[in-house]
């Protein structure tokens, strides 16, 4: 692909707003509705016949919609290229930014990545851990969905969190670079594999009684035998919990987990019921 020369066809400015809300450099995240929300510098990158072009977002973090500026842009497709876009395509959180494919009837293939170490952030899923899917009609008016789902790990406890451990009993893969297809569907794997994911806490996380709340952002895949899930403290200790049960990540859902009591005591209730 070649640099763009001449811009007076493509458009400068560009809208955007997140379609969906959540069940109960670039970094979208959550707000405190557990809806998505932009970030301050996000990115995202459109895709179309006749050019691809980077845009940056003009608001402030927290903003549910707004505009993007055109940052930089490249021609056409070269000649091998047989992929047909049908709409103006924009993906945000792409990895590589620039890679696209498609199918035999040249319907559109994007490129994105799930990252296997996601950073703790409260309330939220981690920078750089989520991505998503835009769609126009006139090439200036976009409308995202995510590509991704959620898991929601509720911890309790007297000690400091370094990271935690999350994979498959199946040994199902759960990171790494993947393709999605034009409605925003999960295609299938593509390289830079792993089949756990990494929350790196950074300095620590302190926990307490009260729940505190880790959110993992994975595929859309469903654990038919399970997950385990291993919590690594700052004193070198670490907290193992598995379950066989069955756990569905659906698209744009979040999977609440039952709260894990890592300080392993039984902390007793007295109620007092008075007979008449």
């Amino acid at each position: 692909i070649e640099e763009v020369t001449n811009q007076d066809a493509a458009v400068e400015r560009i809208y955007a707003t997140i379609a969906e809300t959540e069940g109960d450099d670039t970094r979208v995240e959550l707000n405190e509705k557990r809806q998505t929300v932009w970030n301050e510098g996000d990115k995202i990158f459109v895709y179309c016949n006749s050019y691809f072009r980077e845009y940056t977002f003009d608001g402030k973090t927290g903003d549910r919609s707004g505009s993007f500026t055109y940052t930089t842009g490249y021609g056409a497709p070269d000649s091998n290229a047989v992929v047909n876009y049908d709409k103006y395509y924009a993906i945000h959180l792409t990895t590589p930014k620039y890679n696209y494919g498609w199918y035999p009837d040249g319907s559109p293939v994007f490129y994105t990545n799930l990252p296997a170490t996601q950073s703790y952030k409260k309330n939220s899923y981690g920078t750089d851990t989520n991505a998503m899917l835009g769609t126009s009609t006139d090439g200036e008016n976009f409308t995202f969905k995510n590509l991704y789902g959620y898991l929601r790990l509720s911890l309790t406890g007297s000690k400091v969190v370094q990271s935690i451990e999350i994979s498959g009993n199946a040994n199902e893969t759960l990171a790494g670079e993947l393709k999605v297809n034009k409605d925003a569907q999960f295609v299938q794997w593509y390289q830079n594999l792993s089949d756990s994911i990494t929350i790196d806490c950074g300095s620590g996380v302190m926990l307490t009684d009260i729940p505190t709340n880790f959110y993992v952002t994975l595929p859309p895949i469903t654990f038919e035998s399970g997950i385990s899930v291993k919590v690594n403290f700052t004193d070198g200790t670490s907290y193992p919990k598995s379950t066989t049960k069955k756990v569905v990540i659906s698209r744009n859902t979040i999977q609440p987990m039952s709260t894990f009591n890592t300080g392993g005591e039984i902390k007793w209730q007295v109620v007092t019921i008075e007979h008449t």
